[in-house]
């Protein structure tokens, strides 16, 4: 985030939040002073049927992001005024999760981050889809192998696109976006390697109609270990 010579000095966060069996729902608002105010707004709701020890089970949410510039408007770009608004179903059976998600961002800004990470359902390992004007379509397929006797080992993939981009200052419009991801994780919770993480990604991202400079395929590897003190 680059801002202005003046810097704000006075940060609000304040929020609610309320879970039941079924429902989970809660605002957030956090408030920079001179700067933006960003609003986040989530529900989910787990269908009434099934659900239990291998029955399959339907979950739906949906949530939307207000972010405007605020006061003094001190970050570039101002002043705008965007949101992201998606939604999300996620089907699960077995040790099967299947996820598929919609989003949308309004034409007047792309979406800032300063201080977390994208609350969109749609976004992936390196694109969150925030750019302004842009629709954004995300699948991805989980699959747990314990019924194998392989307890800990979990593999993921998912792939997202986004499209109808636009350049907010211009109105021009940028490339669209295709993002493929594969993660194993490997997390046991018990026996001698318990406190051990182990897991692997793989990105491939895409921009349509632009130069090969633009796209990206990446492997990243993240090893934790939680150390027993007792």
């Amino acid at each position: 985030m680059a801002l202005q010579a003046a810097r704000p000095d006075r940060i609000l966060i304040t929020g609610l939040r309320r879970r039941t069996a079924s429902w989970n729902y809660g605002l957030t608002n956090y408030w920079i002073k001179d700067t933006l105010n960003t609003t986040y707004v989530e529900i989910d709701y787990l269908l009434p049927f099934g659900g239990g020890e291998g029955q399959p089970s339907l979950r739906v949410s949906i949530n939307d992001l207000d972010q405007r510039s605020v006061g003094a408007d001190l970050i570039a770009g101002a002043p705008y005024q965007t949101y992201q608004t998606s939604a999300r179903l996620i089907a699960s059976y077995r040790n099967f999760v299947l996820t598929g998600a919609v989003s949308r961002v309004g034409d007047g800004a792309d979406i800032r981050k300063p201080f977390g990470f994208s609350t969109a359902f749609t976004s992936m390992i390196v694109t969150s889809f925030n750019q302004a004007g842009e629709r954004a379509y995300h699948a991805d397929l989980s699959y747990d192998f314990a019924d194998f006797g392989l307890e800990g080992l979990k593999a993921f993939v998912g792939w997202g696109s986004g499209s109808n981009i636009i350049d907010r200052d211009t109105g021009a419009p940028r490339p669209d976006q295709r993002e493929l991801d594969l993660r194993p994780s490997f997390e046991p919770h018990r026996g001698g390697l318990e406190g051990l993480r182990v897991e692997v990604q793989y990105v491939d991202l895409h921009q349509i109609d632009s130069g090969p400079s633009d796209d990206l395929t990446q492997f990243r590897s993240i090893v934790n270990y939680l150390v027993p003190l007792r």
